[in-house]
């Protein structure tokens, strides 16, 4: 079960069975010569649905089949693009600066979605933390349609004191910006993920709260985190992506798996954030799986109505199905 099956030049799409990787048709693409590049994984804005089972569709992500092949859209080579970096010099920038995206967001001037990355997510793609600790921190003419674009969100985000833009030739061969690009441009790899290399024995809780898209929304999330994160003795390791109408945090908390105490304690602030997120009126599009029962009891509507009709069904005849995020009892 790891075919290319088929790649229509014609009509965008390929056809492949459920263990080809994205490197398998990445490499299949560029050996046939393709024009087409592979949207790589990682665009979650394109995934409409929120926590847990799509009750409009009755269980559209239930486990209720055995998925023998699939097919996908390509994407054509658009003829170009222009990975760019922006940073900003304060954490108080975090609210114009999610502002000014929102605007050219909704305008498609930016036409990807941005993350907006706290700076412990790139040192801890580089190295780990014990490198860190001790040391100080420290293309030819493009054509018209890019030129007017980068005008625009230039011209928008540099009203920001202090912000600053950097391309590829800006950088050294360290810089993520690198790996960005590739990803941009289909290309796969893995760079991105070696945060998770920022303690020994690494493994990570993430903690995915989603907030409408404004200045405040960001600075109280990033204001929540920080503060649970110093309270239970980790590093926020963050990144805040932007699409259309949404911002989802995405907070990598890494701990030491071996470590007890650790262990005890990534659990016990990911119940305080679930809460306190809460509060606050946001709620998770993703988490772990100890977690998913806080999770999903947070989405209560009307006193509960969705999990009163479930449990409507009862237990007799009926078959229990394991989904991605909770149970689901099906009527036989």
């Amino acid at each position: 079960m790891n075919k290319i099956l088929q790649v229509d030049e014609e009509s965008a799409f390929c056809l492949l069975e459920p263990g080809v990787s994205y490197f398998d048709l990445y490499e299949e693409l560029q050996k046939r010569g393709s024009q087409f590049w592979v949207d790589c994984t990682g665009i979650g804005w394109t995934f409409p649905y929120g926590f847990g089972p799509y009750h409009d569709g009755i269980f559209s992500q239930s486990n209720l089949g055995i998925i023998t092949k699939a097919g996908f859209w390509l994407m054509p080579n658009p003829g170009g693009f222009k990975p760019f970096l922006i940073t900003v010099p304060r954490k108080e920038d975090l609210h114009e600066l999610v502002q000014r995206i929102r605007r050219l967001r909704n305008r498609m001037i930016i036409q990807n979605a941005p993350t907006i990355r706290q700076v412990l997510l790139s040192a801890a793609c580089l190295q780990n933390r014990k490198a860190w600790e001790g040391d100080e921190m420290s293309e030819g003419a493009l054509p018209d349609e890019r030129d007017m674009i980068w005008d625009a969100i230039w011209g928008s985000l540099s009203q920001i004191k202090g912000a600053e833009h950097l391309f590829e030739e800006d950088v050294g061969p360290e810089s993520l910006l690198h790996s960005r690009a590739k990803t941009l441009a289909g290309i796969p790899n893995l760079v991105e993920l070696d945060w998770i290399s920022w303690l020994d024995n690494g493994s990570h809780c993430f903690f995915s709260p989603i907030s409408n898209v404004s200045g405040d929304a960001a600075m109280g999330q990033w204001n929540l985190l920080e503060e649970k994160c110093r309270q239970y003795g980790f590093d926020a390791i963050c990144t805040q992506v932007i699409g259309l109408r949404e911002l989802h945090n995405i907070c990598c908390v890494v701990y030491d798996r071996t470590n007890k105490d650790q262990r005890d304690r990534i659990r016990a602030m990911m119940k305080d954030l679930i809460d306190e997120a809460a509060k606050k009126g946001w709620s998770e599009y993703r988490t772990h799986l100890a977690f998913e029962d806080q999770v999903v009891g947070r989405f209560n509507f009307n006193n509960n109505a969705i999990r009163q009709v479930r449990m409507a069904f009862g237990a007799r005849d009926s078959v229990i199905c394991a989904t991605r995020s909770r149970l689901a009892k099906l009527p036989l």
